[in-house]
């Protein structure tokens, strides 16, 4: 019986594929899943930023390294706004350009080695001027139109930024042969506003970048919640998108309610925000740090509770790691959130415009019942089990892969 062989899938990534650091681990926790899958994945190059448009992720490695350049960044960012704002036109020339010059060294790549399809992940720059016959599976959690409206960084850049990049977008996702998307609102715009063919796209759940040891069955914490004892986790590398302070006030409100409980925080305190007794926050964690690792997953695994109480969210990466330790959530219902977490079943989704005590009560719900609180943590850890884990995000793309490789070959409609 001949050997199969192993589909050679080039992998093209904005960021290092091979640093969990990057990108918030997507593009790393793919790569690892694809590998699992048995594909053979070959590193196409990433295409850092000649541009200042990508200084949030530039300046967040920054800052694993040295603090210090934090204020530096912010007047970068302050004259990038001016510039798109001021010199649209100028501004979206440069990005054009720079698309094109990433479009010609992606085709070099490919040429050289020859893989049978190609894989893009959160990167429609070098995709949208690609001159190549290889077939192109693309996969995201958010379109251009998505980043634009959820992420205060970008929406400051102004219409001169959302337009420009929208193009870029339209025109990488012409290319495609097949497109997964993260979520339902992210498939919805994608086939709405940039005109992907609904048969060519489909919906592919990310997972989690962080795991408890043994993934296999929910760690209930060995206390259930109580009015004595009530232990809540945020994640928030981004404090003000992910509004660190409304997750503050909540805890507040629920102490006020007799409840004595306490907000631990994954990520940067705002120095302009004190903690209140008994939060407490452990900063940023390295995840390329063992011993970073190992805090985060007891500040999850000590938990009752996780809050994502975003403003803008284009999915939602961290109520997944809750989900996989067997946590329920209570989160906002903007972009991917409301998939993520399903209200009333694994946790709780609560509008976004609500205060500080909508989303204690939500909580409260939750801790109120230890029978409900039980039931939502099995069912967390077992959608997380049956849908949002990087393997099966890996068995929905590798079916692309193959159906792209095939049709490429003659071998498909």
């Amino acid at each position: 019986m001949p050997i199969k062989e192993r589909l050679r899938v080039g992998f093209v990534s904005l960021q290092d594929p091979r640093n969990p650091r990057s990108l918030s681990g997507m593009p790393y926790s793919m790569l690892s899943a694809l590998e699992r899958a048995d594909f053979e994945v070959i590193d196409l190059g990433r295409f850092e930023s000649g541009l200042a448009v990508r200084r949030d992720l530039v300046g967040r490695a920054m800052r694993m390294v040295a603090r210090q350049f934090d204020r530096a960044m912010a007047l970068v960012a302050r004259d990038e706004i001016s510039n798109w704002n001021s010199r649209g036109d100028a501004m979206a020339r440069v990005y054009r350009e720079l698309c094109g010059r990433r479009a010609r060294t992606l085709a070099l790549r490919i040429e050289h080695q020859r893989p049978d399809v190609v894989f893009g992940n959160c990167i429609s720059s070098p995709l949208a001027y690609l001159e190549s016959k290889a077939p192109i599976v693309y996969t995201s959690d958010a379109t251009a139109e998505i980043i634009a409206k959820s992420y205060p960084s970008y929406t400051a850049l102004g219409p001169s930024y959302a337009e420009v990049t929208g193009m870029i977008e339209r025109e990488a996702l012409a290319r495609v042969r097949f497109a997964g998307f993260a979520c339902p609102a992210t498939l919805t715009s994608a086939v709405s506003t940039y005109g992907v063919p609904e048969d060519r796209a489909v919906l592919t759940p990310f997972g989690a970048n962080l795991l408890p040891p043994d993934d296999q069955s929910p760690t209930l914490p060995r206390d259930a919640p109580s009015r004595t004892n009530l232990r809540l986790c945020i994640t928030a590398v981004d404090p003000v998108r992910k509004r660190i302070e409304l997750a503050m006030e909540a805890t507040k409100e629920l102490r006020e309610r007799g409840w004595n409980a306490s907000l631990t925080l994954v990520g940067p305190l705002p120095s302009d925000l004190r903690l209140n007794e008994p939060d407490s926050a452990l900063g940023f964690l390295d995840p390329a740090d063992c011993e970073h690792q190992a805090r985060h997953r007891r500040a999850i695994d000590t938990s009752h509770i996780a809050l994502q109480p975003s403003l803008g969210e284009a999915y939602g990466i961290a109520p997944i790691e809750a989900a996989a330790f067997g946590r329920p959530s209570v989160v906002s219902d903007v972009g991917g959130l409301p998939f993520v977490v399903q209200d009333g079943v694994t946790g709780r989704v609560v509008p976004v415009a609500a205060g500080a005590a909508e989303f204690a009560d939500a909580i409260e719900s939750i801790a109120a019942d230890p029978e409900r609180y039980r039931q939502m943590s099995v069912e967390a850890h077992a959608r997380y089990r049956r849908e949002l884990n990087w393997d099966q995000w890996a068995t929905r793309v590798g079916e692309l892969l193959r159906r792209a490789a095939a049709e490429s070959r003659g071998g498909g409609s």
